[in-house]
């Protein structure tokens, strides 16, 4: 593997798999300080920093359209109207959505300040249309 190479399989298990410069040091046979050289002049702290807050925002993005479209679906169905397809298609959508985040997140370390893993939505995504717990 070239110095380029290391570099940018270093940064993503820094990154994208949290792990240490400690055990990414002892994955690799790289010394720390050579770790903590690249981290610096990479500004990794700075994209970790980055990802992190667009995963939040993602998630409370996805988890507050989730919740208005259960309240809607179910104040129309407590009203007897017709629910119109499409708004289930956009429901599926949506936890297909969830699902993909959730199975991703499954393998990768949760990050600081991620308010509620997507299992947890889903089961409040289900108690508020159907009053499941």
């Amino acid at each position: 593997m070239s110095k380029k190479e290391h570099t940018e399989f270093a940064k993503t298990l820094y990154i994208v798999h949290g792990m240490s410069l400690r055990d990414i040091a002892s994955k690799l046979g790289i010394s720390e300080r050579t770790l903590q050289n690249w981290k610096t002049a990479g500004g990794w702290e700075a994209e970790k920093s980055r990802i992190a807050e667009a995963e939040g925002m993602t998630h409370e993005s996805l988890y507050r359209e989730l919740t208005l479209l259960l309240r809607s679906i179910r104040q129309d169905r407590e009203a007897n109207k017709e629910i119109d397809v499409d708004r289930y298609k956009q429901l599926e959508s949506l936890a297909k959505t969830m699902q993909n985040t959730f199975n991703y997140e499954r393998n990768a370390p949760k990050k600081n300040g991620q308010k509620k893993s997507n299992e947890e939505v889903l089961k409040e995504a289900k108690k508020v249309l159907w009053g499941e717990d």
